[in-house]
């Protein structure tokens, strides 16, 4: 009887792994950070080949450590762990750790943290995303914002618009605007605003 179990067990293990990322997909969200502002690829990959901008928030404001209890792994940032395999021995008696917030070393130049909230605290929705799941928004309080960087392809235009948008806002009027610049070396630095717009 034990063996039958463990042989449907392991013809099923793909449909459970699936099955419990579905799960967990739709249940929970992950606001996933970086503590470098200086990698090419990350400009790259996700700030639309140096045209976007970041956002630098304070990680010690409080809404980044809203434990719950002392065992809660969510409503606090944690930093990703980079491992060479991510394969647990056996997937069913991996720790949550190893689920959540554990990568391959190949993503090691991320630098990530991570924090994870249930769908039910969020804010409100915002229609569907691109696979027709619901778009869920979290206030993040104003304050926890500490500076916008514009990348080093940021348009003029969206440059202006975000400065309006900031200096319409009273809450906002602590915000800091630097941008990235791309050396002739392809190293990105961080300065302060030198055409003086900012």
């Amino acid at each position: 009887m034990v063996s039958n179990c463990a042989d449907n067990l392991e013809a099923n293990f793909e449909k459970i792994v699936k099955d419990l990322y579905a799960k967990l997909d739709s249940k929970f969200g992950m606001l996933s950070l970086s503590a470098t502002m200086t990698s090419k690829l990350m400009w790259s990959f996700y700030c639309d080949g140096g045209r976007g901008v970041v956002i630098e928030f304070d990680p010690s404001h409080a809404w980044f450590n809203c434990k719950t209890a002392n065992n809660d792994s969510f409503h606090h940032l944690r930093r990703v762990q980079y491992v060479e395999d991510r394969e647990p021995t056996h997937f069913l008696s991996a720790k949550e750790d190893e689920v959540l917030y554990t990568k391959t070393r190949e993503w090691k130049f991320e630098e990530e943290w991570r924090i994870i909230r249930n769908f039910k605290e969020a804010n409100g929705k915002a229609g569907q995303d691109l696979y027709g799941k619901d778009v869920f928004l979290f206030e993040i309080p104003p304050l926890a914002i500490q500076a916008v960087i514009f990348g080093y392809r940021t348009t003029s235009e969206d440059e202006t618009a975000l400065l309006e948008i900031v200096r319409a806002n009273v809450n906002l009027k602590h915000i800091v605007f630097r941008r990235a610049v791309r050396n002739v070396d392809g190293k990105i630095e961080i300065v302060p605003d030198v055409t003086g717009i900012l």
